[in-house]
């Protein structure tokens, strides 16, 4: 009676949180029951609960924790055995398959990218490990909108579609890129490609039948990707367009968090009860203050400082080629400046030395839960 009680009253835990999710779904309570159903062996629903977490909630740091830890433990004999493979007997296949892990389960892009590039160095012709290098290529631009990344993604779906011209994903993500771009005579021939092996495309022949004729905006590629990339996106008619023609999402491609912004400025002053903070501000990626608080100094001053070293990390992360500024602090006289860039947002908060990292990681964890909308 004793096991059978055992099982029985935790799958009355359980239920208790699957109703709670139900009726408040958040960050913490869908990390909880991933973790509660992890702990009794339900591995599958941990999965399941991880998986529809991080498409939930995609910024917020306690999901992606606990989601990196499901997942490698769901993943950890293969990836075991794939890596194991590449030690000893490295071929092209166990490349893209290991880099196709990371990217779709673990979401892991600088992993995946990285196994994908060493993967070409030995394998140059091999389409997976292309096609896998557009797709990461892809993503990043298509949150940050940055010039490098549209055309690294173009490169090598443009060589995975040489070897195989049948190659649905590598043409649709190109028809969308180049129809972003305004490149409407660049997208047309994607578009063909795609309706003579699936002539049942509604979608692709929308999107053809729309472009035909239109002019491209531009003819120097890099130009038209520089351009997107001055206003942050693409224009309302380029991006009109390009809506007629979905792509496929997985969700290491999740769309940005959002904030929401009277939220966020309401709660900003939870950071008050760090030890040791000084003062804190949330601000948007245009340098637009959301809410501060400043125990002694002007918020002006530490919206300056935030600001200039924000758009110093964001030039610097985007010539070194690694994406975007996510988190990373900074000293100063008398002062540690921790920032954090989540929901299109930056959240910077000022402290003394003496205050612990972990304290500040942990305080600007919880505030990112509390304002992400779902």
């Amino acid at each position: 009676m004793g096991w059978f009680s055992w099982l029985w009253n935790k799958r009355r835990d359980l239920e208790k949180l699957e109703a709670e999710v139900r009726r408040n779904t958040t960050p913490a309570s869908l990390a909880g029951l991933a973790d509660k159903y992890m702990q009794a062996g339900e591995s599958n629903n941990a999965v399941e609960t991880a998986r529809r977490a991080i498409e939930r909630f995609p910024e917020s740091p306690r999901v992606r924790e606990m989601h990196a830890n499901i997942m490698r433990l769901h993943n950890q004999q293969l990836l075991n055995k794939l890596q194991k493979e590449l030690e000893t007997r490295p071929q092209a296949g166990t490349y893209a398959r290991l880099a196709d892990i990371y990217y779709r389960e673990m979401h892991d892009l600088n992993r995946s990218l990285e196994l994908a590039r060493e993967g070409l160095a030995k394998f140059p012709n091999f389409e997976d490990l292309h096609l896998i290098n557009g797709q990461i290529r892809y993503v990043r631009y298509a949150a940050d909108h940055l010039t490098k990344d549209g055309m690294h993604c173009l490169e090598h779906l443009e060589a995975a579609v040489k070897l195989n011209p049948m190659n649905y994903k590598a043409n649709a993500i190109m028809a969308r890129v180049y129809t972003e771009v305004g490149a409407y005579d660049r997208a047309l021939p994607h578009l063909d490609a795609i309706l003579k092996f699936a002539p049942d495309d509604g979608a692709a022949r929308t999107l053809q039948s729309k472009l035909r004729g239109l002019q491209p905006l531009g003819d120097d590629l890099e130009d038209l990707f520089k351009a997107v990339e001055a206003i942050g996106g693409p224009g309302d008619a380029t991006r009109a367009l390009a809506s007629l023609f979905p792509v496929e999402y997985t969700k290491g491609q999740a769309p940005p968090g959002r904030l929401d912004v009277q939220t966020a400025a309401a709660n900003i002053t939870d950071f008050r009860r760090v030890e040791g903070a000084k003062a804190a501000i949330v601000m948007d990626e245009q340098g637009k203050v959301i809410g501060s608080f400043s125990a002694s100094g002007s918020s002006a001053e530490l919206a300056e400082m935030v600001w200039t070293l924000y758009t110093t990390s964001e030039d610097s992360a985007r010539r070194m080629d690694i994406g975007s500024f996510t988190r990373g602090s900074l000293e100063s006289p008398g002062v540690r400046i921790h920032m954090v860039e989540a929901g299109q947002h930056v959240i910077a908060v000022a402290t003394a030395k003496s205050t612990r990292d972990e304290s500040v990681r942990q305080a600007m964890n919880a505030y990112i839960d509390s304002v992400l909308k779902g």
